[in-house]
């Protein structure tokens, strides 16, 4: 199992497509610094609100920017771009015949877990990075002065979820945000492997990830509980008030339905084609 994990691993880190897909995540995120940030330089104590408390990283920058167009864009466009470097490698390995010298060197639990864990981890990363870098750019030029509710300037709400960790240590809570992004998006990902037996033109397998991730957002939204919306979810700035149970529970069904659809409902009995 290790030797799979190590090479799939290998693979989605050390090809063009990694480094391509982190930069166009990264586009998104300078241009919100530029045109979002930056402008905002000059105008940092709000004098037409009358208001003495300057704005900060903690309402500025892209994960925090309440309602905001950049994120709404950078949170819908990662799930076309975090598949990018691994996302069709499962169809690739089937359909080029891969998969077969796979076979013959380790055995099939070790590379399919170690697909599995490298589709995941490697959209993460492209999720993560662009933000981190959009958050170091953004405390270059803004104060990171600790969030003060009674200010009314900052989006988390008296009902937010983890509300008294972003009014006591926001770092963390941005830190836990970037974690929830990362597997969110991971996850995602992750549904390339589960329709890679179904469908044969790799392009479409590339939508599944954003596609799927419009439905649910979509059911959620007709169905009155947009809590459980995943853009609403990765959204740091909870334009949808979350709630710590809602975003549990969709995180390990999404876990269970890839992860269990995959590995053993499809890949253990039908690898070879």
């Amino acid at each position: 199992m290790k030797q799979g994990i190590k090479l799939e691993l290998y693979r989605a880190f050390h090809n063009a497509s990694f480094p391509i897909a982190v930069f166009l995540g990264s586009i998104i995120t300078v241009v919100q610094f530029v045109f979002r940030v930056l402008p905002e330089m000059n105008n940092i104590v709000d004098t037409n609100l009358n208001l003495s408390y300057p704005l900060s990283v903690f309402n500025t920058c892209l994960m925090l920017d309440l309602g905001g167009f950049y994120s709404y864009l950078y949170y819908n466009a990662i799930m076309l771009i975090a598949v990018i470097p691994f996302g069709v490698s499962y169809y690739t390995d089937l359909r080029e015949g891969y998969i077969k010298n796979v076979y013959t060197r380790m055995d099939r639990k070790g590379y399919l877990i170690g697909k599995y864990i490298s589709v995941f981890v490697s959209a993460g990363f492209v999720c993560v990075i662009p933000l981190i870098l959009n958050l170091l750019l953004t405390s270059m030029v803004m104060p990171s002065l600790l969030p003060q509710a009674a200010t009314a300037r900052f989006s988390i709400g008296g009902f937010a979820m983890l509300k008294e960790v972003f009014y006591t240590h926001p770092w963390i809570y941005i830190g836990i945000y970037l974690l929830i992004d990362f597997v969110m998006t991971g996850l995602f990902a992750c549904m390339t492997l589960v329709v890679t037996k179904f469908v044969y033109n790799r392009y479409i397998v590339l939508f599944v990830p954003f596609l799927f991730f419009i439905l649910v957002q979509t059911v959620a939204q007709f169905s009155y509980y947009n809590a459980a919306g995943p853009y609403f979810i990765m959204d740091a700035s909870q334009t949808i008030w979350e709630n710590l149970p809602t975003v549990i529970i969709e995180i390990v069904f999404l876990f269970l339905f890839t992860f269990i659809t995959f590995y053993l409902m499809g890949g253990r009995k039908r690898d070879v084609l």
